[in-house]
């Protein structure tokens, strides 16, 4: 544990990718990584989702664990523009149901 009364530190475990923030030395935090930071950004869209992306792909958090579309656009509500292996769709956000155009 680390004594502080100013500044927050954070307390690495390696094996279990958890880690404590500590605050002062009265209050300890513990936190989990959710999303690695191997990605090339994550950000919150418009519909509150959150939207990570590598390599020019993007995926959602937390119902995907890899970025899978080429495009994902927010069109209504419920239903997103995507491309995904080059073909274009519709993704239901809510069931996660793609539809395909042919």
């Amino acid at each position: 544990m680390v004594n502080s009364t100013s500044q927050a530190h954070t307390v690495s475990n390696t094996k279990t990718s958890q880690k404590q923030i500590v605050h002062r030395a009265s209050e300890t935090i513990k936190t989990k990584e959710e999303l690695p930071i191997k990605f090339d950004a994550i950000h919150i869209d418009n519909n509150g989702f959150i939207l990570f992306y590598k390599n020019d792909k993007v995926g959602i958090f937390p119902k995907q664990k890899k970025p899978q579309y080429e495009l994902l656009e927010a069109k209504t509500g419920n239903f997103y523009k995507i491309i995904k292996n080059g073909k274009a769709g519709c993704l239901d956000i809510q069931t996660m149901e793609e539809y395909f155009f042919e």
